[in-house]
C-alpha cells in the first residue's frame, strides 16, 4: 500500500469513528492557553484544559503549571490542579502592588455568578502565591481608590454585596458586611 492509500485509510477509520449515523458524537477537548510571566520569556504559565465537557466544580479538569524554561533543563515552580469551566486566563492588580496579577475562571452559576481563582505575581521572588478562598468570591473587581475588593451575587430578586481585602501574607479577609438589595 502506499502512503496516501495508508492515509486515506487512517482518516477514514478515525471520520467513522467520530461519526455515528450521520451525528458527530461528543468527544473531550483538550484546550491550553499560555501566557509568559514576570516579562521574562523563559517562564511560562500554561493552563491545560484537558476535560472540557466536565461539568463536576469539585473534581479538576485543568492543570496550571508555571515552568522555568533554562538552556539545560527546564523547572516546574508550581502545578495546581483545578475545574476550569473555560480556559481563560486574565489580568488584574488585586493585591494594589503595581502588577498585574493572574485572574483564571473556575465557573459560572444560571445567574452568571462567575468565579476565579486568583494568583498574585511576586515578581522579585519570581512566584505565583494563590489566594486561597478567593474562588468563592463571585464577580470579583477591585476599587483601584480604596483596595477594595468587591463581589456581588444574584440570586432571584436579590443581590448581594461583599467587600474583601487581601493581607500583605495573602490572606484573603472580608472587610466589611454584606449588603442586600432588591432588584425588580
Amino acid at each position: 500500500m502506499k502512503l496516501h492509500q495508508l492515509l486515506l485509510a487512517f482518516f477514514t477509520l478515525l471520520f467513522g469513528t467520530l461519526v455515528t449515523k450521520g451525528q458527530i458524537s461528543k468527544v473531550n477537548t483538550v484546550v491550553d492557553s499560555s501566557v509568559r510571566v514576570f516579562d521574562d520569556f523563559k517562564y511560562k504559565l500554561r493552563l491545560h484544559v484537558f476535560n472540557t465537557e466536565a461539568s463536576d466544580e469539585t473534581q479538576p479538569n485543568a492543570i496550571l503549571t508555571l515552568k522555568y524554561m533554562g538552556n539545560f533543563e527546564d523547572k516546574i515552580f508550581l502545578k495546581d490542579s483545578l475545574y476550569c469551566m473555560k480556559p481563560w486566563i486574565q489580568f488584574k492588580d488585586f493585591n494594589q502592588d503595581g502588577e498585574n496579577d493572574i485572574v483564571i475562571f473556575n465557573t459560572s452559576s444560571a445567574r452568571s455568578n462567575w468565579t476565579h481563582y486568583l494568583y498574585i505575581v511576586d515578581k522579585k521572588k519570581h512566584k505565583l502565591i494563590q489566594v486561597a478562598g478567593f474562588s468563592k468570591l463571585s464577580n470579583p473587581d477591585i476599587i483601584k481608590e480604596s483596595g477594595l475588593i468587591t463581589s456581588f451575587s444574584v440570586f432571584g430578586n436579590t443581590v448581594v454585596h461583599s467587600y474583601y481585602k487581601i493581607t500583605k501574607n495573602y490572606t484573603l479577609v472580608k472587610a466589611s458586611k454584606d449588603y442586600e438589595e432588591t432588584i425588580n
